[in-house]
């Protein structure tokens, strides 16, 4: 009986492994592509507005506040990727795009192991542009 319940546990430990291996990769590739796709939009924007650059808030240690454009990338990211209407809604926020429900979290500091999604997305900034 001792066996058998060794054996279970052993066996239910590897379900539970296998479980996480799955979740981690399906949580990668989700990341991965609304990497891409975050790119896209700000590649998008760039050329549109004739940015020189677009920085990450992270990147620069001073911005003046009328070159801050995470909103115009936001909303350029929210029209280029609308979500389906199929979509499942989220409880609060209806069916508000990730990125939107993404920002909208408190910040955290950052890890040793890199900035978490949500602090990825907090948004660009843009430190020059070539109309000024």
């Amino acid at each position: 009986m001792e066996k058998d319940l060794q054996k279970k546990v052993l066996e239910l430990n590897q379900a539970r492994e296998a479980a996480q291996r799955e979740m981690q990769l399906e949580v990668a590739e989700a990341e991965n592509g609304f990497r891409e796709k975050l790119v896209a939009a700000v590649e998008s924007f760039g050329r549109d507005e004739a940015f020189a650059v677009v920085l990450d808030r992270n990147a620069v240690a001073y911005f003046h506040p009328s070159r801050d454009v995470t909103t115009a990338i936001v909303d350029r990211f929210n029209k280029m990727f609308p979500v389906p209407q199929d979509a499942p809604a989220a409880k609060d926020e209806g069916r508000a795009p990730l990125l939107r429900r993404l920002r909208r979290r408190p910040r955290r500091r950052r890890s040793s192991r890199g900035p978490p999604l949500a602090r990825f997305l907090g948004g660009a900034r843009c430190a020059t542009s070539t109309g000024s």
